[in-house]
């Protein structure tokens, strides 16, 4: 037998989602029932998840564990759909990466070895929570990056200074 949930905690503030969520992760694990979990929640499906689909248009992009679908794209439409993406001018032609991918730094800070560096400019950091945001406009271009920060940036990292940006 199967168990059909669709959109089962859409209508939930955000605390409580989390807190149902669980619940039925352990239930579905307890009772080994096979469960059809439909969503558009993303951070719901991969927390929820052992095999995530990724369906565009009706048909399936990506199958496979959500630590594959979101590390692992297998195209460009999985990357963009499932978490955020942004596009990187890189040396050789454009590459999506993710902001927990980038990394901002004091201007003049070297990369390690192999990993491309640009320079550009805090447009602005918004504060997440446990996370932040930091935009940085790249030098010579209309691009602005996202980087992904635990808490909040370090000290030399502040609005309107120059910064260097890594990719890994």
């Amino acid at each position: 037998s199967v168990l059909l949930l669709d959109e089962p905690l859409s209508a939930l503030d955000a605390k409580v989602r989390v807190e149902v969520r669980d619940v039925i992760r352990d239930l579905q694990t307890q009772l080994g029932t096979t469960t059809l979990f439909v969503t558009h929640d993303q951070e719901e499906a991969l927390a929820i998840s052992d095999i995530v689909c990724v369906m565009n248009e009706g048909r399936p992009e990506q199958v496979g564990a959500p630590r594959d679908v979101y590390g692992s794209p297998a195209n460009e439409f999985v990357a963009r759909f499932v978490g955020d993406s942004v596009v990187v001018p890189m040396p050789g032609g454009n590459c999506l990466a993710r902001p927990e991918d980038i990394s901002v730094g004091p201007d003049g800070a070297l990369p390690p070895d192999g990993e491309v560096v640009f320079h550009g400019f805090v447009m602005g950091i918004d504060f997440h929570g446990a996370t932040s945001m930091v935009r940085v406009r790249l030098e010579g271009s209309e691009h602005t990056v996202p980087s992904r920060v635990l808490g909040t940036p370090p000290a030399t990292v502040r609005t309107g200074e120059r910064v260097s940006v890594t990719v890994h």
